[in-house]
Formats: C-alpha cells, structure tokens, sequence
C-alpha cells in the first residue's frame, strides 16, 4: 500500500483544483490481525459523551462542533477517546452499519461517498490527535479499545480509509495493523461523478453509493426476488416449479 511517486501525486493534486477526483484506499483491521500495546498509566480510554463533545467544541484545537454532540444521540455512532492526565488527547469517530456521504469524503463536497456495511464490520470516519500528544500512538490504542468495546455488538473488523497519495496517514493505518480490501474512486465536474468500487472490496460485502438510504434499497431489491424480476422486465407472478421425487 506504498504511494503513487511524487510526478503523479503532484499531477493528482493539480487536477483536484479543477474537477471532483479523489482515490481512496479502503482497509479493514480484523480483531485477530491487532498489534495490541500496553495502555500507559497516564492514559485512560472511554466514550465521549454528549456533554464531552459540547464543551471541548469551545475549545479551538479539537476540531469539534456542537451539532457533532447530536450523532451520540443515535445508536448508530459512538465517539470513543484517549484521555492523559484527564485532558482530552485523542478522539475517533465510529459508525454502525452505514457512513454517510457527508463523513466520508475529501476536501470537496461532491467526493462524499456513503457505504455501507456487514453487522459485524464498524467504520472509522474520523481520528484525531491534539498536537501536544502526537506520537504516543494514542489512535492505535483507542482502535485496540473499540475492536473489544464494540465485540459485544458481534464487531470484530473495523473498516476505513485513507487518501491514496497521504503517505503519513497510510502509514498511520499500517502501524495499527490496518491492510488494504480495495480502493474507491470519484472523479467528476459540476457537481456530477461517477462512482467505481473494485471488486474486492465488493467482495467483503462493502457497497458504495450516493447515500445510505440508496444502498439499503438496492440491498432490499437485490434480496426481494419478485422485485427483482419486476426490475428485469419479466413477469412477477412466482412460477411453479417441477419436484422431484
């Protein structure tokens, strides 16, 4: 999971100041493959909670707003954090089942892609690090706690991705233990793009789409046999089959 070289990540970056491109890695980190560490004593983990969120959004270094404090209030999303000496030093963002466009994307709006997911896969859309805890390794031991936190909800992968020329965030998701299932593109103008999974990520059951309520319709359609001869043009009525004897 190396880089493209330099001429080509230049080249990539200059095209993005003109049109919606953006390549992604997706990976997945598997409860078995975890390089689990020691946490230190100085270190505990927990949930933020809503309050957390809300008070530490006053504050310019978190890269918090209020309305983030809303998610926690859906089952869906959990913030999970790494807090030294009692002071806010790290924080990643999970969602269940599904991502919305909306947090998962890059630097332009129009690259948002939503997915969704297996029951037993979470996502990790968004992992910060305060500047004065940086290389302490606190997200690795934040990604430790949630692959156990979130195993009594039958998780055991968490899945994310990283910009495919961001060489300190893929290495970031390598450290943890992180490996590549496939990559994602968006390429566009205007406002329009086109969308393009490879099949191995579509492999693990990973659907990518414009929006989650998209994808779960197309996954009802898929699993619904009279809808999906509807949607073939051919005659909805169940046909009888021969048995044998």
């Amino acid at each position: 999971m190396l880089p493209p070289p330099q001429p080509i990540s230049l080249l990539y970056k200059s095209l993005q100041k003109f049109v919606t491109l953006d390549i992604t890695w997706l990976m997945t980190l598997e409860a078995k493959d975890l390089r689990a560490k020691r946490t230190p004593g100085d270190v505990a983990l927990r949930r933020l909670s809503e309050q957390d969120v809300r008070s530490h959004s006053l504050l310019p270094d978190y890269q918090l707003a209020a309305e983030d404090a809303d998610r926690l209030r859906r089952a869906s999303h959990e913030c999970l954090a790494a807090f030294v000496d009692n002071q806010l030093a790290a924080y990643a963002w999970y969602a269940f089942e599904g991502v919305a466009a909306k947090l998962n994307r890059g630097a332009d709006d129009a690259s948002g892609v939503a997915l969704t997911y297996p029951r037993s896969m979470v996502f990790l859309y968004k992992g910060f690090t305060h500047p004065k805890f940086q290389a302490r390794g606190l997200i690795g031991l934040i990604q430790q706690h949630a692959l156990r936190t979130f195993n009594s909800r039958g998780i055991n992968t968490l899945l994310s991705t990283a910009e495919w020329n961001d060489k300190k965030e893929l290495e970031n998701h390598q450290r943890v233990g992180f490996r590549p299932v496939g990559r994602i593109f968006v390429a566009g103008a205007a406002g329009e793009t086109v969308l393009k999974v490879t099949a191995d990520a579509k492999a693990i059951d990973v659907r990518a789409g414009k929006s989650i309520s998209e994808l779960r319709a197309r996954s009802s359609k898929r699993c619904d046999p009279i809808a999906q001869t509807r949607s073939d043009g051919r005659d909805a009525t169940p046909r009888r089959t021969a048995q044998s004897a």
